[in-house]
């Protein structure tokens, strides 16, 4: 057993939370700048990895699981086992890559379906803010209409610059864990 997965053992466990996205928009480098408050420069792609952080959010006090995905369908039997398991979803797309916005809306689709309901906590990254504007190829309008559309909120996100990315994890946090006391 890791040192971190011991550290934590007091602690109730709270929810689980599933980093999803394609290939390369940043899902390791926001998860590893929330847990650990660190930037990754080099893309390594993932086959999977789990994180547990302890978080607070309106007095509620709980080690959330996040699991960093891997971006491409390779590994769809696990992402399934994901999605049905866990209480709550980061969708990630990248400003410099335009395909990764699909990718998001067949993930979340995929998500309804395992989960049966689309009231699934769920909220969008839009990862890579600090690149130059004129280099960004996806429209933001067209992302907040997806937010809308499927009533989540939409954050855009740098993990280089540690921009928004407490916000969306917390935002998510505190969804689940409302989700969790309203059915209990």
């Amino acid at each position: 057993c890791s040192p971190i997965f011991r550290s934590f053992s007091f602690l109730p466990m709270s929810e689980t939370l599933v980093v999803v996205g394609g290939a390369a928009v940043g899902k390791s480098a926001l998860t590893l700048r929330f847990v650990r408050s660190e930037f990754v420069e080099v893309y390594e792609p993932t086959v999977e990895d789990a994180y547990r952080k302890p978080v607070e959010t309106h007095g509620q006090v709980g080690v959330v699981e996040i699991i960093d995905t891997a971006g491409t369908d390779q590994f769809r039997t696990m992402r399934d086992l994901y999605y049905k398991n866990s209480d709550g979803f980061m969708l990630v797309c990248s400003v410099d890559q335009p395909s990764s916005v699909q990718e998001i809306q067949e993930i979340r689709e995929q998500i309804v379906q395992v989960k049966c309901s689309d009231n699934v906590p769920m909220a969008i990254a839009i990862n890579k803010s600090d690149m130059p504007q004129d280099s960004w190829k996806v429209k933001l309008e067209e992302i907040q209409r997806l937010g809308k559309l499927w009533k989540v909120k939409v954050f855009v996100t740098s993990a280089k610059d540690n921009t928004n990315v407490e916000e969306a994890f917390y935002t998510l946090i505190s969804r689940t864990r409302s989700e969790q006391n309203d059915s209990s």
